[in-house]
């Protein structure tokens, strides 16, 4: 259950509404005041979620079919009933086209059968990844460099076309393509994102140099004033509210640290 995302309908800079940050709705549970009660929660850091099926409820209303399989509870079953109402919800699709082409219905919580039922009340509070996973809306990030290429059009010029073709094939990333008009040796669209900077075209261009110290037919570098920069999301949050979040926390916490640097600068000058 805790491992089901949770997200946070909120307007975007456009006004379009998204999956964004929850920190304006929610405090912490760490650092929330206002609890007041044993279990630690309240309506600034924490919200519920109920759930009820009936097995024999909906075979009532559905087919005969219905009532010889398990019924599947999943977290489209969650229900907030917190006064933050529509605005907070159970993630069960990251998109609409994943959930047209899936063969499920969300999360799966439980299998149910005949003359069962089901019904509880979850708590969800707001955490951050650094005391567990379970609140991390990443799901994947890295970061590439992105390539400085360079052709050498005069050198090229002189390459017999199947030794084009050889540097082609020698480049596993498939980064390099050959016109079958004009036989000229180029990169082949969105190649950016596809360089890992393999050594098997450098391999090759050796080969293919009358000396040693002759300049390279092609060279790929990774550069060092641009990247490429990718995030997945679980589903709490759209990617891109994950990026503009991350910065505005960075900001707050350099904020913050030169807050206390100009302090101690000022009792060490005092």
């Amino acid at each position: 259950m805790g491992l089901i995302p949770i997200r946070c309908i909120v307007p975007n800079d456009s006004g379009a509404d998204c999956a964004g940050d929850c920190q304006e709705l929610f405090s912490s549970h760490l650092t929330c005041t206002a609890c007041d009660d044993a279990a630690g929660t309240c309506h600034k850091c924490s919200f519920e979620f109920r759930c009820r099926v009936d097995f024999d409820e909906l075979a009532a209303t559905n087919t005969e079919e219905f009532k010889t399989t398990n019924h599947i509870v999943t977290s489209k079953d969650l229900e907030c009933t917190s006064h933050t109402g529509g605005q907070v919800q159970a993630c069960s699709f990251l998109h609409e086209r994943e959930e047209v082409d899936a063969h499920d219905k969300g999360v799966t919580i439980v299998k149910m059968a005949k003359g069962q039922k089901l019904e509880f009340t979850c708590v969800g509070r707001m955490g951050i990844a650094k005391e567990h996973a379970k609140w991390s809306p990443v799901a994947v990030c890295a970061y590439r460099f992105w390539p400085e290429t360079y052709l050498n059009h005069a050198a090229l010029a002189a390459l017999p076309v199947k030794d084009k073709q050889a540097l082609v094939d020698a480049c596993p990333d498939r980064i390099l393509k050959l016109d079958d008009v004009t036989g000229e040796l180029g990169f082949v669209e969105g190649f950016e994102y596809l360089c890992t900077y393999t050594e098997d075209l450098d391999f090759a261009q050796r080969a293919l140099k009358k000396r040693p110290e002759d300049d390279d037919f092609v060279r790929v570098a990774q550069g060092d004033s641009k990247f490429i920069f990718e995030v997945e999301s679980s589903g709490a949050m759209d990617a891109d509210q994950i990026v503009l979040s991350a910065l505005k926390v960075l900001g707050r916490k350099l904020g913050e640290l030169q807050t206390h640097v100009t302090a101690i600068a000022n009792e060490l000058a005092n």
